[in-house]
């Protein structure tokens, strides 16, 4: 194997259902055709659908349909660990 490729989605977090839709399938399509690689979302703001970006990150790592399930989209988030929130200047301390 070689190494391992690392590809970041940066974002508000802020998605539609078709771009939802479009960003899982992307992602699928990605586990299908890549190999060794890891994806990681990383959202910036308020507002931040991140439901939706543990559904892409775990379609990149190979779910396929199953993160249509919300507790499914759950269990396969925690064990990846691939998203995170990023706090802005503008937010409360409390955050």
């Amino acid at each position: 194997g070689g190494a391992v490729r690392i590809v970041a989605l940066l974002t508000d977090g802020r998605v539609d259902a078709y771009q939802a839709r479009e960003a899982i399938n992307r992602a699928a399509r990605m586990a299908d055709e890549l190999h060794n690689f890891e994806l990681f979302a990383f959202s910036v703001g308020q507002g931040v659908d991140g439901d939706t970006l543990n559904r892409i990150v775990c379609a990149g790592a190979g779910a396929g349909g199953d993160v249509e399930s919300p507790q499914r989209t759950l269990e396969l988030s925690a064990d990846l660990e691939r998203y995170m929130p990023l706090r802005v200047m503008d937010e409360p301390d409390d955050w």
